[in-house]
């Protein structure tokens, strides 16, 4: 019962702080590598960037809630316009979209060069508020990712992101083969592929908690509550799904 009414009561507090702080929405990042099997970049920097900034207790729109919006402006999720997401953003009630695209730019010893690019758009003006880029090897992917993030939450509020050598040690390397299998799970047609690609994930890389928690939650909803709450094990803050966790624990 205490849970619960701190669930209650800390979600009118968001509620209310709603009104008048910066509300975060990241779409996928566009790829322009003309390779479609790399699509799966775009939801992992968007993924990555989300969970920086709400680790930041920054108020940000979830991917649900985006394909949600989507799904009413009667949208593709895979072919979405600027102007679409900008409509998607006042859906939504948010202040400010989070923007990427990924392109290759030649080679390097390791392998193909990927630059990143992202911006942060103000909807009440509609400006860029601020942009970053990053280009590193394909290769080295998984470190990529977490270093965007960090770029992107120290151009959104640059009072609450650490320097990036403490952000390091807060912010584990996950393996690029585990972020790879999580990302085409959320994107599977249906929750029996998403499962398999999600159990991959969490055995090639067991400090990975999304694919744990999406786990839980299929689980839950099928009513094997032992198998779910077994997924939940561990779980701490400050990871943006906690009071999820939490409640279905």
């Amino acid at each position: 019962m205490l849970r619960l009414l701190c669930l209650f009561f800390g979600f009118n507090l968001w509620l209310c702080a709603a009104g008048t702080a910066p509300t975060y929405l990241v779409f996928p990042f566009t790829n322009n590598t003309g390779n479609s099997g790399l699509d799966w970049l775009g939801e992992a920097f968007s993924e990555a960037a989300q969970e920086a900034l709400s680790a930041a207790n920054l108020l940000t729109l979830d991917r649900d809630e985006r394909q949600t919006a989507l799904s009413r402006l009667k949208v593709d999720p895979g072919a979405v316009s600027i102007a679409t997401m900008l409509r998607a953003g006042e859906v939504l009630g948010a202040s400010h979209l989070v923007l990427g695209e990924y392109s290759f730019q030649g080679e390097t010893g390791s392998g193909p060069l990927l630059a990143v690019k992202a911006r942060i758009v103000n909807l009440s003006g509609r400006h860029t508020q601020g942009q970053t880029e990053h280009q590193a090897p394909l290769t080295d992917f998984s470190r990529m990712r977490i270093r965007m993030a960090w770029q992107i939450l120290s151009e959104a509020e640059p009072g609450r992101a650490p320097a990036w050598e403490q952000w390091q040690t807060v912010t584990p390397i996950v393996r690029a083969d585990a972020v790879e299998n999580h990302i085409r799970g959320l994107l599977a047609a249906d929750d029996d592929e998403g499962h398999r690609l999600w159990a991959q994930a969490a055995r090639l890389d067991e400090s990975y908690w999304p694919p744990r928690y999406q786990l839980a939650r299929v689980n839950w909803t099928s009513a094997n509550y032992r198998a779910a709450r077994r997924w939940l094990e561990n779980f701490r803050e400050p990871q943006p799904r906690y009071l999820r966790a939490e409640f279905l624990a």
